[in-house]
């Protein structure tokens, strides 16, 4: 038996597991880093990755809190993981969307804030896979 952290939290629909992951920007080399999410009292933050299949791990990161993300369990038509405040393209319209978490569901905002489309509409009627690319994260562009 598998002993999970307390941030390890199994969701379980259709008898599939999904390990909800956060990542956020390392403060010691700027550096993505993905794993459990940690708060401190003083308000400071760490992520401690997931053990790997061989056992290496990497012991716990500060991290900066203002870069935190939490992937959203879907890939874009390259297979490429979507983690909030991702930003993502539409190849049909061009229009390209930031990854938000909002109201208990993950939304495709414009930069207009005109139109948001929760992702798991996109995801689920228009096969999100065929329609959006990934070109990486906020933190890493000039938006």
């Amino acid at each position: 038996m598998k002993i999970m952290s307390m941030n390890q939290i199994i969701i379980r629909s259709n008898m599939k597991q999904h390990m909800i992951l956060f990542r956020a920007k390392r403060l010691d080399n700027g550096e993505w880093i993905v794993g459990d999410l940690l708060h401190s009292y003083e308000g400071g933050a760490i992520i401690v990755p997931i053990t790997e299949k061989d056992g290496s791990s990497g012991g716990a990161f500060s991290i900066n809190p203002t870069t935190i993300c939490q992937f959203t369990g879907l890939k874009d038509k390259d297979d490429k993981e979507i983690w909030e405040h991702d930003l993502v393209k539409n190849t049909n319209s061009g229009t390209i969307y930031e990854v938000i978490f909002k109201n208990a569901a993950f939304i495709l905002m414009e930069p207009e804030n005109i139109h948001n489309m929760p992702l798991y509409l996109i995801s689920r009627y228009n096969r999100l896979t065929d329609i959006c690319i990934n070109f990486g994260s906020k933190f890493d562009k000039e938006v």
